[in-house]
């Protein structure tokens, strides 16, 4: 591995075609994966909008006159499924990522479906069809016992009206085929890096410019899961530090003003946000209950109910759900920002119906996200389920059979028991909770299951 990461450096050096940097604006199209966790079957997740009219200003067009989703909603029962699309999404970003510096972590190793007779031979396989401004990419590797199999790079072509792809490069185990001329000069490190390292991982080291807007898509994407108990500060840590990415809104007046409106919007009883060091000369009494061990304090301030006058509040004595709300709001404006993609799972957690509607709302008007941004998120929030709130191609149900395994499908898809689709004007949240669309929990009631047990 120094070996490789010598000849690295040195190849490196002499790459041509410098990217510069520029605004980039990237979508996710589509993504697929199979073998991963519950689903044992291909599952796509299809960002490309259908025929269906409604809602068309929800829809961002690209360059190739596609018409792309910037909402997905996935529902399901608990246990179903839901938060292994996330997991699954997650895994091969970080793979792609991490997989040359950190060769072997366990969380760099696909889990593949369990309920099989012989896990020895099992072949996971990730790809990704997106956007980087006017050009469109698909990417995508698979792996058996851990190893690298098959990797592959396309790109569509942008001299033909018909959908075609070129190849940039295919790789097999241990050498590489189809290789394009700007990507030759990292060839011989495949002879140098372990199987588990994905091509592209070397790759993203050099300054090829279309390894480079390939790697701006995996960077512009932000993964939000709050489906593991993590606390709110784990997401954004409620400290002063040059890397903490609240504080650099609330060093930038017009960032740290958005903020505020942002939670007088949303009703969250703060008017303004401040930082405070103690060291400067501030006293522990003028924050309530904070100790002399916090030295660094990011604030909120409250109107006072007797003169309105403004009190400062260590933002760790915040309920959980306005902590929560703060940590989202720096993850959404990032990617409002940039016009990334935003996967959060069970984002609804400690949100309020409304308050999810409302940021549903943020990422479909134009005004609010102008450079089409992207929010997918698992959920189990049927208040919001309804067609004022979505296209039907916009709702995705994830449903477990009785041998373990998950699948995936969309509103607009769907069939019923009577073969018919689901039309536009139906109550969605109330026939999803009647059984229509399946993807709902399957309960009995003890003394049922006690008499199927023989008890």
């Amino acid at each position: 591995m120094k070996k490789m990461r010598k000849i690295l450096k040195k190849l490196i050096r002499s790459s041509k075609g410098c990217y510069d940097s520029i605004e980039v604006r990237t979508m996710l199209l589509q993504f697929t994966f199979e073998n991963y966790k519950s689903f044992k079957d291909e599952a796509t997740l299809d960002m490309i909008a259908s025929s269906i009219k409604e809602h068309e200003s929800d829809v961002a067009v690209d360059a190739f006159g596609e018409r792309v989703l910037k909402v997905a909603a996935i529902f399901g029962a608990n246990a179903s499924g839901k938060s292994n699309i996330f997991k699954a999404f997650k895994f091969m970003i970080n793979y792609v990522k991490k997989s040359l510096e950190k060769n072997g972590e366990q969380s760099l190793i696909a889990t593949p479906f369990a309920f099989v007779a012989d896990l020895e031979d099992f072949v996971s396989s990730f790809e990704v069809l997106f956007s980087v401004n006017s050009k469109v990419f698909q990417y995508g590797f698979r792996l058996k016992n851990h190893e690298v199999i098959e990797e592959y790079l396309y790109e569509r072509e942008q001299d033909t009206k018909k959908e075609k792809y070129s190849l940039l490069f295919y790789r097999r185990p241990d050498e590489i085929e189809n290789l394009v001329k700007e990507l030759e000069p990292a060839q011989a490190l495949l002879e140098l890096a372990d199987n588990k390292v994905l091509f592209l991982s070397i790759l993203k080291n050099f300054k090829f410019g279309t390894i480079q807007e390939i790697y701006t898509w995996f960077e512009g994407v932000s993964l939000m899961d709050y489906g593991e108990g993590l606390s709110d500060e784990e997401h954004i840590p409620f400290v002063i530090d040059s890397k903490n990415p609240l504080v650099n809104i609330l060093k930038t007046p017009y960032r740290k003003q958005a903020l505020e409106k942002f939670v007088r919007a949303i009703d969250a009883g703060i008017e303004e946000f401040g930082t405070m060091d103690v060291r400067n000369g501030s006293s522990d009494s003028e924050l309530g209950n904070s100790t002399k061990k916090e030295k660094n304090f990011i604030l909120t301030f409250h109107k006072n109910v007797d003169d309105n006058e403004l009190s400062p509040m260590l933002i760790s004595h915040e309920s959980s759900g306005t902590r929560k709300l703060i940590a989202l709001y720096v993850h959404l404006e990032q990617v409002l920002e940039s016009g990334g993609v935003l996967f959060a799972d069970e984002l609804d957690a400690k949100l309020h119906p409304l308050l999810l509607r409302y940021l549903i709302n943020m990422f479909h008007d134009p005004a609010t996200n102008p450079k089409n941004a992207q929010l997918i998120f698992t959920t189990h929030d049927v208040f919001t389920l309804d067609k004022d709130n979505f296209r039907r191609d916009e709702i995705w149900f994830v449903d477990k059979d009785d041998r373990g395994v998950s699948e995936l499908y969309s509103l607009a898809e769907y069939k019923q028991e009577n073969g018919m689709k689901t039309r536009n004007d139906a109550s969605y949240g109330k026939d999803y909770i009647l059984g229509k669309y399946n993807a709902i929990p399957n309960l009995k009631r003890l003394t049922e299951e006690s008499v199927q047990d023989g008890e």
